[in-house]
């Protein structure tokens, strides 16, 4: 089920991305999707966002099953109440990978959130850091653009050290996804990117 951020009888647990974010009400309950673009035998990281619900009519165990074309990879407890981030390793075995979130624990009505899930792209040469940014050291700012080739301009540009890659966390300003912003400074201390709409890609 499709969860409004902040919504009371379910918590009022805040999302990470967006106003919205799933629920996996009891065990069992489940969300997949076939991802294409896959190259076989490559290293993929499924990063997800999870928490479990506040006030869960049944007691027990929240917990959450992974897999990737069947192949479980993941299988743990899911105990805060607030979004934390998750990231999961697999190896594709073929071009198209089917991904499934599962809740799992013993029956009853307890229910796992999941949010802002996603495969990021592999770019060779840069560390990723989920929602980092850099403060008053811009390059330059491109439109519309993907991860590889903001990669690839900052890889022409001698003064780019890293580069901000815009994602929807659903704040308001300067930044929207897709956009590419380089810069001369990896410095992310005291810069949140999830008040601008950005990730942090640092030239390693």
């Amino acid at each position: 089920m499709v969860i409004t951020t902040g919504n009371g009888p379910w918590g009022s647990t805040q999302g990470v991305s967006g106003n919205h974010f799933f629920g996996l009400q009891r065990n069992a309950a489940s969300i997949k999707q076939t991802v294409g673009g896959h190259t076989v035998g490559g290293t993929y990281n499924l990063v997800v966002h999870v928490a479990r619900r506040t006030n869960n009519p049944a007691s027990g165990e929240n917990g959450l099953r992974v897999t990737a074309d069947g192949v479980e990879i993941a299988n743990s407890l899911v105990t805060n109440t607030e979004f934390e981030r998750r990231a999961f390793t697999y190896t594709a075995d073929n071009a198209n990978v089917e991904i499934e979130l599962a809740a799992t624990g013993a029956d009853g009505d307890r229910t796992v959130f999941v949010d802002a899930i996603e495969i990021p792209e592999n770019l060779p040469g840069y560390r990723r850091d989920i929602a980092g940014c850099v403060h008053a050291s811009n390059i330059e700012l491109f439109h519309d653009s993907t991860q590889r080739a903001c990669a690839e301009r900052c890889d022409v540009d001698s003064g780019c050290v890293a580069f901000e890659f815009g994602v929807d966390y659903g704040a308001s300003g300067r930044y929207q996804p897709s956009d590419c912003q380089l810069q001369s400074s990896a410095d992310s201390s005291d810069c949140d990117g999830r008040l601008f709409n950005l990730d942090l890609y640092v030239k390693e």
